[in-house]
């Protein structure tokens, strides 16, 4: 069958094939990982800004935020064709514009407020600070590995 470990045992031999399902799984772990840290971000301030609720409240707090989002994402990891997703597509890229349009007015009111960070750091040397942008950064390389399992689950005669 053609799938990218597959592909890799062709090309590089048995090792080349574990190494790659390794690399496909950690990358798709830390795909689920970022959604989680994003929800975890900005569902505490939706919930107490909605509810009113204190910002000690168990409720407005991350550890809420992670199971919430760990229940809503739990069965769409269990789905084995992509196929099954493709009404729940919409939502999600529904769900991309609003992120997108959110951040593009937040920085235009940074700008327009001058609240405009005037220093970059260059090198990132705090270990805490770099362990959490990995996930985002393993999320855009580990895109790759899900291109041939997609292309596999298409079908052909829906999509014409």
């Amino acid at each position: 069958s053609l799938s990218t470990h597959n592909l890799a045992k062709v090309t590089f031999g048995h090792k080349g094939s574990l190494l790659t399902k390794f690399f496909v799984a950690f990358g798709n772990w830390t795909f689920i990982v970022n959604i989680i840290q994003i929800f975890a971000d900005v569902a505490p301030q939706i919930i107490n800004n909605w509810f009113n609720l204190s910002s000690n409240s168990f409720l407005t707090s991350r550890w809420f935020a992670v199971v919430i989002a760990l229940i809503l994402i739990f069965p769409w990891i269990l789905v084995k064709n992509i196929s099954a997703l493709e009404k729940l597509s919409v939502l999600c890229l529904g769900f991309a514009i609003f992120i997108f349009t959110v951040l593009t007015m937040n920085g235009i009111k940074a700008i327009n407020d001058n609240e405009i960070n005037e220093d970059v750091i260059y090198f990132v040397t705090s270990p805490y600070d770099i362990f959490l942008g990995l996930p985002t950064i393993s999320w855009c390389w580990s895109l790759q590995f899900n291109a041939i399992p997609i292309y596999l689950t298409i079908n052909p005669e829906q999509n014409r």
